[in-house]
């Protein structure tokens, strides 16, 4: 099914993109969208390394993480699925990384 899908959406998940927005500043994520952020990222994971794994329960959001890191190695190795330990540096390098894959599209 991952196979078949485009990654054609050229940004992250909307919710997500705030969060490195947010994290990029310096800022807190507030709790709620923290929990959400990391499930995302814990259902993008399981999704890029096994696509059977896609069920009802996956978020769609976690299914276009996953395929936005599936179309690019250097956002997946940039790619840090703990929230609470993402820099600043890294969640602009994250961004520019998204910015930059946009563009190329």
């Amino acid at each position: 099914m991952l196979a078949a899908a485009s990654p054609e959406r050229e940004k992250f998940p909307s919710l997500f993109h705030l969060a490195l927005e947010l994290l990029s500043m310096n800022k807190e994520l507030p709790e709620p969208l923290s929990r959400h952020m990391e499930l995302v990222s814990r259902q993008a994971l399981e999704v890029l390394v096994n696509p059977a794994t896609v069920s009802a329960n996956t978020l769609p959001e976690a299914i276009q993480l996953a395929l936005q890191l599936r179309s690019s190695d250097r956002l997946r190795r940039a790619f840090n699925p703990d929230l609470h330990r993402l820099t600043a540096a890294q969640a602009r390098n994250l961004l520019s990384l998204e910015q930059n894959r946009a563009a190329s599209h």
